[in-house]
């Protein structure tokens, strides 16, 4: 039988009515079977929920002390966790830590996040996305970097090549590629040592 084995009251990150993120305070307790149930006073669909800890593709903690946030990535879903008050950061760290522990990757720990154009695989339009490199050597990507919702994943591991464009467009002199069986995907971040930094 499952034994419960952290009870704490977090904040969670939802979208608003707007579409805009929003923070809804809920009681969390972890599970050692990977469950993560919450109950909230918020209405309804936030007043209660399981996040299935044992799918995360990776767990880590961001943002410097006093503004941290636990993220959960699933397959189809990033959640956002905070904590408020002097032991909100000492509360995550526990967190984390019993987090990692019910991961089935682990441990997984983010390399590097940050905004890069991505060449559209239809029509090569370009658009701004919000990347998050793993150390699992996946590259996943959001609409921004409060969107909870995974648009896509460059699974690096099946990468031939990861170079330099040799003719890049007009304005987009510091894109790179990476070659993958099924598609070549372009990307371009804001200026040559982000480019190095990226590709490292």
């Amino acid at each position: 039988d499952a034994t419960s084995l952290a009870k704490a009251d977090l904040k969670m990150q939802v979208p608003g009515a707007d579409g805009q993120a929003t923070w809804k305070a809920a009681t969390f307790e972890l599970w050692s079977d990977g469950g993560l149930r919450w109950t909230s006073s918020e209405p309804w669909p936030w007043d209660a929920g399981t996040i299935d800890v044992s799918q995360a593709k990776g767990v880590w903690l961001l943002g410097p002390p006093g503004w941290r946030r636990l993220d959960i990535i699933l397959p189809e879903h990033r959640w956002t966790l905070a904590a408020e008050g002097a032991g909100g950061d000492a509360t995550l760290q526990q967190w984390i830590k019993l987090l990692e522990g019910l991961a089935p990757e682990k441990p997984v720990s983010e390399i590097r996040n940050g905004w890069m154009e991505k060449k559209g695989a239809v029509g090569g339009g370009w658009k701004m996305r919000f990347f998050v490199l793993l150390s699992t050597h996946e590259l996943l990507y959001f609409e921004n970097d409060r969107s909870p919702k995974c648009k896509g994943v460059i699974d690096l591991k099946q990468a031939s090549v990861c170079q330099r464009v040799a003719s890049p467009e007009y304005n987009y002199e510091v894109a790179f590629e990476v070659i993958a069986p099924k598609r070549t995907w372009v990307l371009c971040p804001d200026d040559e040592l982000a480019m190095r930094a990226w590709m490292g």
